[in-house]
């Protein structure tokens, strides 16, 4: 599709892709309780119908701020109900610079009120009732006997000490095992269930020392440039499977709930593939320009053939995002809008950071002030399967050496706007409540153009 659309391209390389499906018992969380439209065009409904969409991610929430919402919605200690509602307006009151995804910044103490008196007592939302089927229950990731239930969001015992945090947050990261290249996995497995205690301890080593590395070479790294006691202590308590964290045995069940290679059926091609639920909510970019830069050098390292470029010339690179039905039913909700570039400004958009997929992802979001009033978005109803949607999400020149330098240079769209589509799944409330669930396909790739003399423009 790609050699399709851009004839002259030289190579692609897909980096990901996601399947979605749409239907309350999506995943470990449904997304029919989360989307429910305002009662009224009121600024007060209109947040609050906001606010409850946003707990279609609570799965990305930390993990202590989820057991203390656990805390007061199920079993009313912490203040209970009253105090996670009055935390929940306060938080989403706060100002950019405090919370940048906050709803309300700044909000009138009028206007607090009116937000809380809605969330404690209007049926049309039951935004509490709703919120309590979406936020776990202390204590019900493990089950009577104390086996673990393949979950992977366990606080540290000591939030105070930096090794247990480390660890806690290293388990986080098997929340997106989906995503590791599967050459990993597949080293992962051997070392984990095929190489005996050599294998684990290697599995390890090698894990603490990738997550040591300084931020140059591994920029997810959770304990950069560590002190050799650090290590060691991590690594004590990642061997530990008598502790509260059983790191390797959670390890373990990560990688064969994943599916990648094992659990294929007799006579399947490919293994199974995680699930997720449309991404439902604010639109956004996938990346920002540096965060497009950090992804392509994960692939595509500078000494990768495809990244060199001869001096005096340059190479166009885009990052293509195709989207798809994947059952015969025509899509007629949670439909994926894309915004006309037409009708946004630079000055309208900064860039943010989100966590996701155990990674920090740079991408560009809407600033608080934008007049969501001008945007012009797009979508295309009753997608059937064969109807594909291309958009860009990244635009990157590599210019070779020129003169006396040897350092390769990286240049951009001129304006932010042309880097990348905004872009996001919407809730539709005219569609009929039988209509089939959307399940959906996405896939990214690398388009390297050829190259070109690197000429100024002369102007």
């Amino acid at each position: 599709m790609c050699k399709s659309l851009v004839p002259c391209a030289e190579a692609v390389k897909t980096t990901y892709h996601v399947l979605r499906k749409a239907e309350p018992n999506t995943g470990s969380k449904g997304t029919a309780a989360v989307h429910v439209a305002p009662r009224t065009q009121s600024q007060a409904d209109r947040l609050v119908s906001e606010m409850l969409a946003v707990f279609q991610h609570v799965d990305l929430f930390p993990a202590a701020f989820k057991e203390r919402m656990g805390q007061q919605l199920h079993c009313d200690a912490l203040g209970g109900v009253e105090a996670f509602l009055q935390e929940l307006v306060s938080g989403h009151s706060m100002p950019k610079s405090a919370n940048e995804y906050a709803l309300m910044p700044e909000a009138s103490p009028e206007l607090r009120a009116e937000v809380t008196s809605i969330l404690r007592d209007d049926e049309h939302y039951s935004f509490v009732q709703r919120v309590r089927s979406m936020v776990p229950v202390p204590g019900s990731e493990q089950d009577a006997g104390g086996e673990v239930e393949c979950s992977f969001n366990v606080p540290p015992l000591n939030p105070d000490s930096h090794a247990e945090v480390v660890v806690s947050q290293m388990i986080a990261v098997f929340n997106y095992v989906d995503h590791f290249p599967s050459e990993y996995k597949d080293k992962l497995r051997r070392q984990l269930q095929s190489e005996g205690e050599q294998g684990v301890e290697d599995f390890i080593k090698e894990w603490v020392d990738g997550h040591s590395a300084p931020k140059d070479q591994n920029p997810h790294a959770l304990m950069p440039d560590a002190s050799p006691s650090l290590k060691a202590e991590v690594t004590s308590l990642l061997l530990n499977e008598a502790d509260h964290y059983r790191f390797v045995e959670r390890a373990r069940c990560a990688l064969l709930q994943e599916g990648d290679g094992e659990g294929k059926s007799e006579g399947d091609g490919e293994g199974k593939s995680a699930v997720q639920p449309p991404a439902v909510g604010g639109g956004h970019t996938d990346v920002s320009a540096d965060g497009f830069l950090t992804q392509f050098r994960q692939q595509i390292p500078e000494d990768h053939p495809m990244s060199a470029v001869s001096p005096g010339y340059k190479r166009r690179v885009l990052f293509l995002k195709f989207w798809r039905n994947m059952v015969e039913a025509p899509i007629v909700n949670h439909h994926l809008a894309v915004l006309d570039k037409r009708s946004l400004e630079d000055s309208d958009m900064h860039e943010g950071e989100i966590t996701f997929k155990g990674f920090n992802i740079k991408q560009n979001q809407f600033n608080s002030d934008v007049d969501f009033a001008k945007l012009r978005w797009v979508y295309f109803p009753c997608m059937q399967r064969d109807e594909v949607l291309c958009f860009q999400q990244g635009d990157l020149t590599l210019h070779g050496p020129a003169g006396g330098d040897v350092q390769q240079r990286v240049s951009f769209p001129e304006l932010r706007q042309d880097h990348a589509t905004f872009h996001g799944a919407f809730y539709d409330p005219t569609a009929p409540s039988h209509a089939p669930a959307r399940q959906s396909i996405e896939c990214a790739a690398f388009v390297f153009l050829p190259q070109e003399p690197d000429t100024p423009a002369r102007l």
